[in-house]
C-alpha cells in the first residue's frame, strides 16, 4: 500500500510555472541524451549562409565569390556550393556541441576553474572561423550586415548550450531510475 502510495505522488507531481520544459525532460533523461534533441539549433547557423548563397548567384553578380572552390570543382554548381557549406557549417556546429560535453564533463568532475578554462577559447574560435575560413579560404563575400548576424547567430548558439549544461549538468550523477 505504501507502494502504490509512493508511486501516486510521484506520478502526480506538480511542476512549477516556471518550470522549463528542458527541466522537465532531463529529470527523466540523461541530459546528454536531452542534448542530442536539441540539434534543431544547428540551423541557427546555416540562415546567414543562405542568404550569401542567394547573393552570390543572383543575376548581375560580378563578384569573385567562391572562386577558389569553383576553380576546385570546375565550375559554378550551385548545388554542389550549397552541399559543401550545409557540410562545413553542420560539422562545425557538431564539434561545437562535443566540446561542450567536454565542459559539462569539466563541471562534473573538476569544478567551476576547470570549466571556465576550457570554454574561454571557445568564443574567440568562433569568430576566427567566421572571418578566416568563410571569409578567406572559401572567398565569400557577404553582403552587408551578414558578417554581423553570423556572428550573433553563432553566439546565440553558444549561450545556447551554456545555459542548457548549466541548467542540468548537475543531474547527470543522478541514477537513473
Amino acid at each position: 500500500m505504501a507502494e502504490s502510495g509512493r508511486r501516486g505522488r510521484d506520478v502526480r507531481r506538480v511542476f512549477k510555472p516556471t518550470e522549463s520544459l528542458l527541466t522537465r525532460h532531463s529529470q527523466e533523461r540523461n541530459p546528454y541524451t536531452e542534448g542530442l534533441l536539441n540539434l534543431e539549433f544547428i540551423h541557427l547557423a546555416l540562415i546567414p549562409f543562405a542568404l550569401a548563397i542567394r547573393e552570390v548567384y543572383s543575376p548581375g553578380s560580378n563578384n569573385r565569390h567562391f572562386s577558389g572552390l569553383r576553380h576546385l570543382i570546375g565550375g559554378p554548381n550551385e548545388l554542389l556550393m550549397t552541399a559543401l557549406i550545409f557540410t562545413i557549417e553542420f560539422l562545425v556546429s557538431f564539434a561545437v556541441y562535443f566540446l561542450f560535453l567536454g565542459w559539462a564533463f569539466c563541471y562534473k568532475y573538476a569544478g567551476r576553474v576547470a570549466h571556465v578554462l576550457f570554454l574561454l577559447p571557445l568564443v574567440p574560435s568562433v569568430i576566427v572561423y567566421r572571418y578566416w575560413l568563410m571569409s578567406y579560404l572559401l572567398e565569400i563575400n557577404f553582403p552587408p550586415g551578414t558578417r554581423f548576424t553570423c556572428c550573433l547567430q553563432q553566439l546565440i548558439l553558444i549561450f545556447k548550450w551554456i545555459s542548457f549544461v548549466s541548467e542540468n549538468g548537475r543531474k547527470v550523477s543522478i541514477p537513473m531510475a
